[in-house]
This record gives structure tokens, sequence and C-alpha cells, in this order.
């Protein structure tokens, strides 16, 4: 058998244990961005489509966009005090995308009393401000992650608050914006399923 019938396989024999397994993000991760699926009598599907319709992968790729004042500040934030890992930079470097969470995260870099948005009259400001959404971050151990995002900027906005699900600190960003650290505990959410 010569290489690459060992390597075709070899890809072939993962993505059946892992399609087994369940293991969706393995299958994947086996195929390349521009890869396309003909099949008889369908329109042909992409990437994105093909995992869209796996079960267990959403229907829906959500992005987290965060305004800030100062790409390379935010960045630094992002970075060190919530340990996510600069992906790339977009736009004439005025968007930074992160990895490291289950959906990327862009900062998008926008003067201080910039619009908000095309004709818009309400102005972008940097001050501490409520928003009805917000982001939480699940980490593995609190106490650690609060002082890790205080090193690096984060204000804690008040006590650590404990549940029957787990704990939560409020937090606020050195751009305004709030967000929750949180350690499951019980099954996090499962322990508060109603009816």
């Amino acid at each position: 058998m010569n290489t690459d019938e060992a390597e075709i396989r070899t890809l072939v024999a993962t993505w059946m244990e892992a399609t087994r397994a369940g293991d969706m993000d393995t299958v994947l991760g086996l195929m390349t961005d521009d890869v396309v699926f003909l099949t008889t009598g369908q329109a042909p599907m992409d990437k994105s489509q093909f995992a869209a319709a796996l079960p267990g992968h959403p229907a829906m790729e959500i992005l987290v966009n965060i305004d800030v004042a100062r790409l390379e500040e935010a960045i630094g934030f992002y970075t060190g005090g919530l340990g996510l890992r600069l992906k790339r930079r977009l736009f004439q470097n005025t968007v930074a995308e992160l990895e490291g969470a289950a959906c990327p995260v862009l900062l998008l870099e926008k003067p201080a009393g910039s619009p908000i948005g095309p004709g818009a009259a309400q102005a972008r400001t940097y001050q501490r401000h409520w928003t009805a959404v917000h982001l939480d971050f699940a980490v593995p151990a609190l106490e650690p992650a609060v002082e890790r995002a205080v090193r690096a900027g984060a204000r804690l906005e008040a006590d650590i608050q404990s549940y029957n699900w787990g704990r939560q600190a409020l937090m606020g960003d050195p751009f305004g914006n709030g967000f929750c650290l949180v350690e499951w505990r019980n099954g996090g959410y499962a322990a508060v399923v109603s009816g």
C-alpha cells in the first residue's frame, strides 16, 4: 500500500470512528474550509451547511462583537485577563478576532463619541454602563479567574455570589462593558431546571 492510500484509509477510519462516537468536532476538523459535498438531487453543500445539519451542532453561528476605544489595550485585556488568544487582525487593524471561546470574539475599535450606527444621534461612551446583553465566561476556578481579570484591568463589582448551580462574579472590563465569570457546580443550570 502506498503512502497516499494509507493516509486516505486513516482519514476514512478516523471519520467513521468519530461519527460513531458522536465527535462532530473531529469530523469537521478533517475537512478543509472549502470542501463541497455533492449529493444526487440536492444542491451542493459547503462545510458550514454540513456542520449546521449535524446533530448537536447549532444551525446558526454566533459572533460576539465588543466595541472598544483602544484596540491594543483591549487585546491585552481579553488575552491576558480572560485567556483568549489573538487569531487575526481585520479591516486595516481596526478589528481583532480572538479565539479560545466557544464562538469567535471580535474587538471593534470605535472611538469614544463616534455614532453608534449610521444616522444615529447617540454617541458611543465607554463609561461603565448597563446593557441587557452581556457575556458570561465559564471558568474552572472562580477566584484565580477573578484575580487574573483584575490584574488585567477588570473591576469586581460585587462580592462573589454562591447559588445551587454554581458561583458568579459580576465584573466590568476597562471599556465599560459588564461581564460575569461563572464557576459551575452541581451540573450547572441543570440544577435549576423548571418543570
